[in-house]
């Protein structure tokens, strides 16, 4: 295990050392062209060298890093030639042939932006930043090395944490994004391993938490899967979690108010958690490295409530011993050897665990359907099930609940007015609404053609509509001639006029007057002489026909008028035929002698 860098009581270090296991010894790394002191930097093995880059001091971030190689016990400094920005914060993977480094801050500037370095050649590359809609800028994330990509997730920016990643394809030069359906929920400070076809994600703090679950992200199909909480670890982040190649092993880390020295082992295959021993066990402390040699777990190094701590310990998970005494070790095909109930012998039971270790929980026994149920109300989100013989805790056996998060809507209940779905029907307060009308008026009733719907009746609304004078009130809708326009507004009351209409503006309805004012074709007031004059020099003309063009198409109206223009022709041609004749002199010398507005004669 190699160790360098990082930051003690006296300040940012520029020294590390090198521990064998097998004879339990340090060995001090060369000085010698080391890169500057520095913490919050990254470093990962190449497989014979170790690259350390990035990181900060007490007044600056750094883009400065080098190349360790035990070997020779010497280092090599990385090229500054395209580097990215100096940053804290970020990931680094190594991919086979080159250090990928992605994020991270600086200050107050989060990073989207990253770039390989080619340790044979001494180069950097920038690797393309990811559109918005893909990845952010943000610090805190984890990264992973697939084989193939490098998978991003998680994090945090100035304002918000994350639940969402992305791959990126150095062949491609394609960053591609992560699911977020079914994933964890938003985070950073947590940890990532690769276990070699899904990315495992656990623990973290969301801004006011520290969380104690994950998920797991199958990198074939794209989807994320649930990950147990039993018997797993407290909420915590600044941990550290490796990959033995059969379980990820969890140790160390803080909450709010704790530094931790306890852990768990999580097996995949049979998704269960199992606590680590903590006999001697080194002390509680966060932000420490962990490294799997192959054989032990390796701690070192951290923080807990005291300062930095110079100690750390090795943790061996002992497959060949029956830790629980029921007669198998995890050689033996024990899933969990700290549990005597569970054992290759064991019959299972409707318990949630795989107590026969065949890698099936519940085998054989009868199970039902349950339904994720958050907010209590006995029906559950049909999207989020179990199917398990033993009910499990916060779900019920109905599902279709539309909103699992209001108790007060689900599938049956009683409609009630209050822009809810609550029966889950699909229509919001169906059947409750009532029609209301606009009382303009407030004679108590409202518009009938201004109708909309509401829980209740706001002021200046009715519930009974039909207003026949929505300006005037009229509470006894008198309407003597029953044109639905009511006496209280009706400019002509004796005469049916639903269209309400007045010619010339003087308040008096055409139905009553329209005749007189037409056949006033002078607009003097009076049906007279001056009229018949007028009409005579009109006489058998016709005041407008249609212009077409050469293709037959009408293209408008011409008017031959020689006096007032098309108003005096409207006037003259009283039968609307658009021709001036003995018709309308019939009709005119009804009028003959009358007042424009005046009622037509009697005819004897």
């Amino acid at each position: 295990m190699l160790v360098w860098g990082g930051e003690n009581d006296d300040g940012v270090l520029a020294y590390g050392g090198r521990y064998d296991p097998a004879p339990d010894t340090w060995r001090s790394l060369s000085t010698r062209a080391r890169p500057a002191a520095r913490a919050g930097h990254t470093a990962v093995w190449t497989g014979s060298k170790m690259i350390v880059w990035g990181g900060a001091t007490a007044t600056a971030r750094l883009n400065t890093g080098g190349l360790y190689d035990p070997a020779t016990d010497s280092w090599a400094a990385t090229t500054l030639t395209s580097a990215p920005t100096a940053r804290t914060g970020h990931t680094a993977v190594w991919t086979g042939d080159r250090m990928i480094v992605w994020g991270g801050l600086s200050g107050t500037m989060f990073y989207a932006t990253g770039a390989r370095y080619d340790p044979v050649a001494n180069t950097w590359s920038a690797t393309p930043v990811p559109g918005t809609t893909i990845l952010t800028v943000r610090a805190e994330h984890t990264a992973v090395w697939t084989g193939s990509h490098m998978a991003v997730w998680g994090g945090r920016n100035a304002t918000t944490y994350f639940a969402t990643g992305a791959r990126f394809d150095p062949a491609t030069n394609v960053w591609i994004p992560i699911a977020d359906e079914n994933a964890p929920t938003a985070r950073s400070r947590h940890t990532a391993v690769w276990i070699g076809t899904e990315m495992i994600v656990w623990g973290g703090f969301n801004g006011s938490s520290y969380l104690g679950d994950g998920g797991r992200y199958d990198a074939t199909t794209g989807a994320w899967g649930p990950l147990s909480s039993e018997y797993a670890p407290s909420g915590r982040a600044d941990h550290t979690a490796v990959w033995t190649g059969r379980d990820m092993v969890v140790w160390g880390g803080r909450d709010a108010s704790s530094f931790y020295d306890d852990g768990a082992r999580y097996s995949p295959s049979s998704d269960f958690w199992t606590p680590l021993s903590l006999t001697t066990a080194p002390s509680a402390r966060a932000e420490h490295t962990g490294v799997w040699t192959g054989t032990f777990l390796l701690v070192w190094g951290g923080e807990d409530s005291t300062g930095f701590l110079g100690t750390g310990g090795r943790y061996s998970l002992g497959h060949l011993t029956d830790d629980d005494g029921d007669g198998y070790t995890e050689c033996d095909g024990d899933c969990n050897d700290g549990n005597a109930t569970v054992s290759p012998q064991a019959t299972d039971i409707c318990n949630g665990v795989d107590d026969n270790c065949n890698g099936v929980v519940d085998d054989g026994l009868a199970k039902t359907p349950y339904y994720r149920d958050a907010d209590g109300d006995g029906y559950g989100n049909s999207s989020a099930s179990l199917l398990t013989c033993l009910p499990p805790t916060g779900y019920a056996t109905a599902g279709l609940d539309c909103d699992d998060t209001n108790s007060l809507v689900y599938p049956g209940r009683a409609e009630t007015c209050n822009g809810l779905d609550d029966d889950c029907d699909g229509s919001v307060d169906d059947g409750v609404l009532i029609p209301i009308y606009p009382d303009v008026d407030g004679d108590g009733l409202g518009d009938w053609e201004l109708a909309s719907y509401a829980c209740s009746v706001p002021a200046g609304y009715s519930i009974v509509g039909g207003d026949n004078c929505v300006t005037v009130a009229n509470p006894d809708q008198a309407d003597l001639d029953g044109d639905r326009a009511g006496d209280a507004c009706d400019i002509c009351p004796d005469t049916p006029d639903p269209g309400q209409t007045d010619w010339d503006g003087d308040g008096y309805g055409d139905a009553c007057e329209l005749g007189a004012l037409l056949a006033d074709a002078d607009l003097s007031g009076r049906v007279d002489g001056l009229d018949l004059a007028w009409m005579g020099r009109e006489w058998g003309r016709r005041w407008r026909y249609p212009v077409y063009d050469a293709n037959g198409v009408f293209l408008y109206w011409d008017y031959h008028i020689d006096l007032f223009g098309y108003e005096f022709a409207f006037a003259l041609d009283y039968t609307k035929d658009e021709v001036i004749d003995g018709e309308d002199l019939s009709s005119l010398a009804v009028y003959f002698g009358q007042p424009s507005g005046a009622e037509p004669p009697a005819v004897p």
